[in-house]
């Protein structure tokens, strides 16, 4: 089991557990300072919403930083394990939805949750190549949130300057509602 820490908000310093191996590569904590740090406008009171959520750490960084609540999608039953222990640790089950399922098919399951999610993040593993193609049902489903904006370009920016190989991330935020 590997460790990572929480870089701000109310768990700042926070140590969750993360899946060791190379199948999961959590966010790494530079690349989330710069996220949020971008959107930390938008994060307080937000819904956020983590495709392919791996180790949780972008959700699990939000709830710290103030976010509503949080819904992590991950397929693997072992992965949405330990992000249900790490909610736990953190005392924020009441502001947390963990779905155990693969991204692609679970957006009845997500939208049965009955949030409309400000701030989607999509962080598939590096070999996936179908996520945000057009046609794609979560293409789909992002594409429907109301009053989307486009991503920005700065996060693009910073996202590509902080992992070794380019990273299929991409934070969308809604607005307000």
């Amino acid at each position: 089991m590997a460790k990572i820490r929480i870089t701000g908000g109310a768990n700042r310093g926070f140590i969750i557990d993360v899946p060791a191996g190379a199948r999961v590569r959590p966010t790494p904590s530079m690349a989330r300072e710069a996220i949020f740090n971008i959107l930390a406008p938008a994060i307080q009171d937000a819904v956020v919403l983590e495709f392919f959520a791996g180790a949780g750490t972008l959700g699990l960084e939000a709830l710290s930083r103030g976010a509503s609540h949080a819904i992590f999608v991950e397929v693997s039953a072992k992965h949405a394990e330990l992000i249900t222990r790490n909610v736990a640790r953190l005392r924020a089950g009441a502001r947390a939805t963990v779905i155990g399922a693969d991204a692609y098919h679970s957006l009845t399951r997500v939208e049965a949750v009955g949030l409309a999610a400000d701030i989607v993040f999509l962080d598939p593993p590096y070999d996936e190549t179908r996520s945000l193609s057009p046609g794609t049902k979560i293409a789909a489903f992002v594409a429907r949130c109301e009053g989307i904006e486009e991503w920005d370009v700065e996060l693009a920016h910073v996202l590509g300057r902080h992992h070794e190989v380019a990273i299929k991330c991409l934070a969308i935020h809604a607005g307000s509602r």
